[in-house]
C-alpha cells in the first residue's frame, strides 16, 4: 500500500491512514484527531466529524467494567451497611456511563469534553475533579472484594444488569425540578463548564439588574411628575386659553394694519405704473424725433456733395483728382465753379471721386449741366490718356448716405419689376416715373 502525501495537521508528520474533515479538509492521525477535538467546541466541524472517536466502542470491556462495579457494590453491601451511600453514588455514575454514548442528546456548549475510554470509565484520570475520594474508596472496595472472592468470584450477567437498572432508576424529583433537562447525560467537564459559565454571568446580571433598577427609578420619578401636572389641569388650561385670547386679539389688530398697508401699496403701485407709462411714451417720442433729426441732418450734410464715377484706372495714375475735376468741368462748361470746391476725396479700390461743393445750388447746377450734355465719354474728356476706341462713360450724381443708397437700390429693383422707367434721387428724396409722359 503506497503512502499518501498528506500531513497531519497537528503533528505535521506523514499520514498513512488519514482521518480527514469534509468541511475544512484537515487531516489527522487517529490519536491526533482525538487530542485535537478535545479542545474544540461542539459546533466545530472537526469535533462533529470525529466525535465518534471519543465514544467507547468495545462493549465487552464496558460489560467487564460494569461487572467489576457490581462485584464491588455487593461486597460493600454484605460487609458494611454504611457503604450504601457509595452504592447509590456508583449506581448514579454507572447510569451516567450508560448514557454517555448518546452524544447527540448533549447540550450545545462551547467547552471541551473529556473523552471516556472503555478501560477507564469514571477513572481518576477522567473524572478526578469530582471523584478524588471515590478512587481510594474503589481501591478499598477492590481489596475487600478480593478477600471475599471465594464466595463472589462468579457473577451472573443478568443479575448484574438487574441491580444496575434498579440503582439507576431511583427517582429523584428534586434533581428533576432543579437541574436542566439532560443534565444527567452530560459529562463532568460539561457540567463544570455550565456551572462556571453561570458563575461568570453573575456580575453581568448584577450590572444589568442595577441599570434596570435605575431606569425604573427614573420612570417612577417621571410618572410622579406627570401625576402632579395632571392633578391640577384646570388652572393651567385657563391660563393657556387666556394667553391665546390675548395673542389672537393682538394678532387681529396687526392683520388689520397690514391690510391697510397693502391697500396703500396697491394704490401707489397703480399710480407709479401710470407715471412710468407716460414717461416711456415721452421717451419713445423723443427718441423717434432724435432719429428723424439725425437722419435729416445727415442728409443735409451730404446734400452738397457730388460723386464722379466711371474714370478708368490709367487716368488717376497720371493726373491728380483736382486735374481730373478740371477736365470734367471744362467739358461741362462750368470751369469757373472750380473755386466753389471745398474738398476732393478719392475712394480707394473704386474709380469714384467725392467732391464737396459750397452749396446744394452749385451741386444741382453741375448735375443739370451733365444732363444737358447727356453722354460724357472718357475719350472726349481725356483724349491724351485714353484711345478713341475706349467707350467708357463718366457719371455725375448726388452723394448718398449708405441707408439712402441701399433704399435706392431696392427701389430700382422694385421699379423694374413694376415696369417703371425712371428712378432718381433729389435732395435725399427718391422719385420714380413710369414713362416719358409729364406728370
Amino acid at each position: 500500500m503506497s503512502l499518501l502525501n498528506d500531513f497531519c495537521f497537528r503533528c505535521k508528520s506523514v499520514l498513512r491512514t488519514p482521518f480527514t474533515c469534509d468541511s475544512c479538509s484537515k487531516s489527522f492521525h487517529r490519536s491526533c484527531a482525538c487530542d485535537y477535538i478535545k479542545s474544540r467546541a461542539l459546533e466545530d466541524c472537526c469535533r462533529k466529524k470525529f466525535a465518534y472517536l471519543l465514544v467507547p466502542l468495545d462493549s465487552k470491556n464496558k460489560n467487564k467494567s460494569s461487572q467489576s462495579r457490581l462485584l464491588s457494590l455487593r461486597s460493600v453491601t454484605s460487609n458494611n451497611s454504611s457503604s450504601s451511600s457509595f452504592k447509590s453514588a456508583l449506581s448514579s455514575t454507572s447510569s451516567i456511563q450508560n448514557r454517555i454514548p448518546s452524544t447527540e442528546s448533549r447540550l450545545s456548549i462551547s467547552s471541551p469534553v473529556t473523552p471516556t475510554s472503555p478501560q477507564s470509565a469514571l477513572s481518576p484520570t477522567s473524572d478526578s475533579v469530582f471523584y478524588p475520594e471515590q478512587h481510594s474508596i474503589g481501591d478499598n472496595m477492590a481489596n475487600s472484594g478480593s478477600s471475599q472472592s471465594t464466595s463472589t468470584s462468579k457473577v451472573n450477567p443478568t443479575e448484574s444488569g438487574k441491580v444496575e437498572n434498579e440503582v439507576s432508576n431511583i427517582p429523584n424529583p428534586m434533581l428533576e425540578n432543579s437541574l436542566l433537562s439532560g443534565w444527567l447525560t452530560l459529562s463532568t467537564d460539561d457540567k463544570l463548564t455550565l456551572v462556571m459559565q453561570s458563575v461568570a454571568q453573575i456580575p453581568l446580571l448584577t450590572m444589568e439588574f442595577k441599570s434596570l433598577s435605575s431606569r425604573i427609578d427614573v420612570f417612577g420619578k417621571r410618572l410622579d411628575e406627570l401625576q402632579e401636572k395632571q392633578s391640577s389641569p384646570s388652572g393651567s388650561t385657563n391660563e393657556v386659553l387666556a394667553t391665546l385670547s390675548q395673542s389672537s386679539s393682538s394678532h387681529s389688530a396687526d392683520i388689520r394694519k397690514l391690510n391697510k398697508e397693502l391697500e396703500t401699496l396697491k394704490e401707489n403701485t397703480t399710480k407709479n405704473n401710470e407715471r412710468l407709462a407716460g414717461q416711456m411714451s415721452s421717451l419713445v417720442t423723443n427718441i423717434t424725433s432724435n432719429l428723424n433729426s439725425s437722419v435729416v441732418s445727415t442728409a443735409s450734410q451730404a446734400i452738397s456733395e457730388l460723386v464722379i464715377s466711371g474714370i478708368p484706372d490709367p487716368v488717376p495714375e497720371q493726373l491728380s483728382p483736382l486735374d481730373i475735376i478740371s477736365n470734367v468741368f471744362s467739358m461741362l462748361n462750368v470751369l469757373d465753379l472750380k473755386s466753389d470746391i471745398l474738398s476732393v476725396r478719392k475712394i480707394e479700390k473704386k474709380s469714384i471721386t467725392n467732391i464737396k461743393m459750397k452749396s446744394p445750388q452749385v451741386r444741382d447746377y453741375i448735375i443739370d449741366s451733365k444732363r444737358k450734355v447727356k453722354d460724357l465719354t472718357v475719350n472726349k474728356v481725356f483724349p491724351e490718356l485714353v484711345s478713341n476706341n475706349f467707350r467708357g462713360k463718366i457719371y455725375i450724381n448726388q452723394f448718398l448716405s449708405p441707408e439712402i443708397h441701399k433704399l435706392l437700390l431696392n427701389t430700382k429693383l422694385k421699379a423694374k419689376n413694376c415696369h417703371f422707367k425712371y428712378v432718381w434721387v433729389q435732395n435725399g428724396t427718391i422719385f420714380v416715373k413710369r414713362d416719358d409722359n409729364p406728370v
